[in-house]
């Protein structure tokens, strides 16, 4: 990430031969490492978590956006 965050790569109109080497590293080193899958789990072990936690108020706007529709569906009728 400090790649991207590198403002001598911050202009889009210029791409240099270290820029080019820099990507061409990163998607190796990602690549070896398996990066997408282990930052995959790791979201979605933190999402899970966040769902778990916020589970009644989850299910309260859901059953709530079903009352919304329900009412919707009728006053079109």
């Amino acid at each position: 990430m400090d790649a991207n965050d590198d403002p001598a790569f911050g202009d889009p109109t210029v791409v240099t031969d270290t820029e080019v080497a820099t990507a061409k590293a990163d998607i190796q080193c990602r690549d070896k490492l398996d990066v997408e899958k282990t930052w995959f789990d790791a979201e979605t072990k933190l999402q899970q978590a966040a769902i778990t936690k916020h589970q009644a108020e989850l299910n309260t706007v859901a059953n709530d956006n079903k009352t919304v529709v329900a009412k919707a569906k009728a006053a079109a009728h």
